[in-house]
C-alpha cells in the first residue's frame, strides 16, 4: 500500500530541513534535491525520496556522508 500524501510530504519536508542544515542555504539545498546524483543512479534525491521511505533513508545517508566529508 502506498503511503498517504501527508506522510510523503512530511518525509520530504524533514529531508529538506536536513539539506538546508548541510548547505546552510535553501537555494543550495533545493539545487541538490533536483540535480541527478551518481549515488542514486543519476536520479534526483527528490524523486528517490518521494518514491519510498527506503529511498528517503538513502538520501539521508548521502547527507551524512556530505556532513562528515566521506564519499563511501
Amino acid at each position: 500500500m502506498a503511503p498517504a500524501f501527508g506522510e510523503t510530504r512530511e518525509r520530504l519536508e524533514q529531508l529538506f530541513a536536513v539539506a538546508v542544515a548541510v548547505w546552510s542555504s535553501e537555494g543550495e539545498a533545493r539545487a541538490f534535491f533536483f540535480r541527478p546524483h551518481p549515488m542514486l543512479n543519476d536520479d534526483t534525491p527528490f524523486h528517490v525520496a518521494f518514491r519510498s521511505e527506503e529511498g528517503a533513508r538513502l538520501v539521508e545517508r548521502i547527507f551524512g556522508r556530505l556532513q562528515h566529508g566521506t564519499t563511501s
